[in-house]
């Protein structure tokens, strides 16, 4: 949480004070995650389609994710449980057209590309249609996290429980 990029190629970083203006490699008018390491150093950031690594390059991957820009929340980054190098990027796409693309994870390891990371598995489908709107939570337990999201048109929530052993894809229904 100490280095944030967004909007118009805009960032900040917290780990002076007051924090210093930076500049990324993205445009995202809404919606957007980065994730830093336990010391504060950049590991990567996303708008939720691409990934930009701590060079603020576009990070090597399969093709591009189903985010949107324009949704509130287009990306949700969480790192697993117990493992250094595999953080998930949870995508929502924009609610043009009723939220059809629905909620999807794609898996980052940091151990490739010499340390800044790859894209190798993307737009791991979990549930359609959902509204622009995904989080993330930390478990009761501390270790594990929750991502959530809403489906469309509807009060219903899922919750996907995200442990060692990777994401559960079968969600608490609310």
């Amino acid at each position: 949480n100490k280095k944030w990029y967004f909007g118009a190629n805009a960032g900040l970083d917290f780990m002076t004070n007051p924090p210093t203006v930076v500049t990324g490699a993205m445009t995202s008018p809404e919606g957007c995650s980065a994730i830093s390491d336990g010391a504060g150093n950049l590991l990567f950031y996303t708008n939720g389609i691409n990934a930009c690594n701590a060079n603020h390059s576009a990070m090597p991957a399969p093709g591009a994710m189903l985010g949107h820009p324009s949704a509130c929340q287009s990306g949700v980054i969480v790192k697993q449980p117990g493992n250094n190098n595999i953080y998930f990027v949870f995508s929502n796409s924009a609610n043009f057209g009723g939220g059809t693309i629905g909620l999807r994870y794609s898996i980052v390891d940091m151990s490739l590309a010499a340390g800044l990371g790859s894209i190798t598995a993307i737009n791991i489908p979990l549930v359609t249609p959902t509204t622009e709107q995904v989080t993330s939570v930390k478990h009761a337990n501390g270790i594990d996290v929750w991502v959530l999201t809403r489906l469309y048109n509807v009060s219903t929530y899922h919750a996907y429980l995200v442990t060692a052993a990777g994401v559960n894809t079968v969600p608490v229904v609310s």
